[in-house]
């Protein structure tokens, strides 16, 4: 059951519209098709073996490129949807009206995470639950740290459209020391990779 539960986050990460069942039953065909494939190939009974690895790997690695690229995405434009909550705050609005606008001006994959936790605080469930479910959908620190800055401010007080403006910058600035290294171990990836091939 862990597992199952596992794997359905994963495709729920990922965003692809689609079950575990059909997952699997995708890898159980794909193995089979690329082993035939891979027997005919090499003329050798071994060669089904490696092809249906192969095969039945295809479903999952698609599925966690997908998640990567996702969640990704979500990081790189979740310091947007941080001021614009932050400036709904300091414009007066309740804290989920914040969340409301983000769900409703913020592209995919924000925009539809931030309309689930609206929606699940909206239909009674407690904020600190939604915000957990928020938690598990999109994996991240950043996130994680969103969602305890809110509950601690909850219960301590404090400015929160502060504490939201401070941490979009700390993401920010994230992403630009991140981009910076890529650039600088841009060269010797490069040249691992040749070396490599």
């Amino acid at each position: 059951t862990t597992r199952g539960s596992a794997l359905g986050r994963w495709i729920e990460q990922s965003g692809v519209k689609t079950t575990i069942s059909a997952v699997l039953f995708a890898g159980i065909g794909l193995a089979v098709a690329l082993g035939f494939v891979v027997m005919l190939l090499v003329k050798a009974q071994w060669g089904f073996l490696f092809g249906a690895i192969i095969g039945f790997a295809l479903p999952f690695v698609y599925l966690k490129k997908k998640r990567t690229k996702r969640v990704r995405a979500f990081e790189e434009g979740f310091p947007e949807a941080l001021d614009l909550v932050a400036r709904a705050l300091k414009a007066g609005h309740a804290f989920i009206t914040g969340l409301k606008m983000v769900a409703d001006e913020m592209p995919e994959p924000i925009g539809p995470e931030f309309r689930k936790t609206f929606d699940e605080q909206n239909f009674g469930l407690p904020l600190k639950d939604a915000l957990e479910n928020l938690t598990m959908r999109v994996p991240g620190l950043d996130v994680r740290f969103f969602a305890t800055a809110v509950l601690i401010q909850r219960e301590t007080g404090g400015n929160l459209s502060e504490i939201l403006e401070n941490l979009a910058h700390v993401v920010r600035e994230r992403f630009k020391i991140l981009r910076q290294v890529r650039v600088f171990t841009a060269h010797g990836r490069m040249t691992a990779y040749v070396l490599l091939a």
